[in-house]
């Protein structure tokens, strides 16, 4: 029996060694004949011999035949599977690119989007051509630099359109605000006159604030994705917050979380809020995903909805004694119709802050998220594993879980000294 090992290069795949031919030659499914290497086709793309050797194998016995074959059967289908991976792999590459130019007037740069394939971009760039040559004109006024409040205003249509990883629009609109109104109050309203000193003296003065770093740092996020935006727009040429440094946060991170002794003063003093603190303390969530939680979030005992701040899914199991107060409220378009408006909301934070003495709420920042501390401790004492409680507390990062571990860590060494 005659059989020949035969590589061949496919569409750049040389590392990838097709081993066909050898297997159908030993099933008998055909026989090899000597040929000189040449240049063939197949599916359009070349393909080329490289190198064919005769080899003959003696008569043995068939079992041995077989497993040579069962080999054979097992290196083919392996090399059909890496040839799918990189073909799926070349098409999900070309599928991911995009076409722009860039048009220079009055030493300003316009970048344009083209389209996602070449043949597209090729299209739109000879109407662009056609579009320069003989509306000139028109097309610099088209194009023009937009003012800051329009320029922000398309941004966020952006943003609407495409993001799932961010707060509401109305905040990152109150955000990037910020930095405009500061630019305004210094004289300067156009997006191109914008520069790096500009932005590291905004940071310095937002720094000097009570804001937490997290919350500073966010906003400062906030504005260097808008200033991206207006880059790829073709507005600007440089972002003035590329390469910031983001403030670190110095403080204590300990939090005050609720004792048992606190607690049963809040309950007993809950009146008509005792359901909603009773759900912030079970469950953990931040009280603005508790306000605008809905019976539609409520899913075969599991609490099923998506974070306001990181716009991240939540999927929790609820308490017995939680999913009864929560079935009880399953009449209005909101679980908490009464907790809807920032009056309402307010009087709710001062109604659980009238428990203690004002010097103590100011030195603990006492407030409903302390009800999302007191459930990471209380599920750490319990012994919950600190990856299960990044997964209940809806943690991106496990750094974030651990520094409620900490806290345990420590307060367990201070008994014993």
């Amino acid at each position: 029996m005659v059989y020949s090992e035969t590589r061949i290069v496919i569409g750049g795949l040389a590392h990838v060694p097709v081993l066909i031919f050898i297997a159908n030659i030993i099933k008998g499914k055909f026989v090899i004949k000597t040929e000189e290497t040449k240049d063939t086709v197949v599916k359009g793309e070349p393909v080329k011999i490289i190198e064919v050797k005769d080899t003959v194998v003696k008569e043995g016995k068939a079992e041995a035949i077989k497993e040579i074959s069962n080999k054979l059967d097992s290196i083919e289908k392996k090399a059909d599977e890496v040839y799918e991976k990189v073909k799926k792999k070349k098409k999900d590459k070309k599928k991911k690119k995009k076409y722009y130019c860039s048009i220079y007037h009055n030493g300003k740069r316009i970048r344009k989007f083209l389209g996602n394939s070449k043949e597209l971009a090729e299209a739109s760039l000879k109407k662009l051509e056609y579009e320069l040559l003989f509306n000139i004109q028109n097309f610099y006024t088209k194009y023009q630099i937009p003012s800051y409040e329009k320029a922000i205003l398309s941004f966020l249509k952006e943003v609407e359109r495409t993001s799932v990883k961010f707060k509401q629009v109305s905040d990152i609109d109150t955000k990037i605000n910020y930095f405009k109104n500061y630019c305004f109050s210094i004289g300067i309203s156009d997006l191109d006159a914008i520069n790096r000193n500009h932005a590291n003296t905004y940071i310095v003065k937002r720094s000097q604030t009570k804001l937490a770093p997290a919350t500073l740092n966010m906003e400062f996020r906030f504005i260097k994705r808008f200033f991206n935006y207006c880059i790829i727009m073709g507005w600007i040429n440089l972002n003035p917050f590329f390469g910031i440094k983001y403030i670190k946060d110095r403080r204590n991170l300990k939090r005050y979380f609720f004792s048992d002794d606190d607690l049963s003063v809040i309950m007993g003093n809950a009146d008509k809020y005792h359901d909603f603190y009773t759900l912030l303390l079970n469950t953990g969530i931040r009280s603005t995903d508790a306000f605008t939680l809905k019976p539609k979030h409520i899913r075969d005992n599991y609490l099923v909805k998506q974070m306001n701040k990181t716009g991240d899914w939540l999927n929790i199991p609820l308490p017995v004694n939680t999913l009864k107060i929560l079935d009880q409220r399953i009449s209005g378009e909101f679980i908490f119709d009464d907790l809807q408006t920032s009056f309402q909301r307010r009087k709710c934070t001062e109604h659980l802050q009238s428990n203690f003495e004002p010097d103590f709420v100011r030195k603990n920042n006492i407030n409903l998220h302390t009800f999302r501390h007191t459930y990471a401790h209380n599920m750490l004492n319990k012994g919950v594993p600190k990856e299960v409680l990044q997964t209940l507390l809806g943690h991106r990062s496990i750094k974030t879980t651990e520094i409620y571990a900490n806290w345990v860590r420590k307060e367990e060494l201070e008994k014993w000294v």
